[in-house]
């Protein structure tokens, strides 16, 4: 097998877990953004 395909798995974990803060981020800023409204 060659060498690379580990590399791909942990590109892929990477692009995941970067993927996953962004979303969090995103959710962090429409709750405030609720929150403003809110009051």
């Amino acid at each position: 097998k060659p060498a690379t395909t580990p590399l791909k798995v942990i590109q892929l974990e990477r692009v995941k877990s970067e993927e996953a803060v962004h979303f969090s981020v995103v959710i962090c800023l429409l709750v405030d953004k609720l929150k403003h409204h809110a009051s």
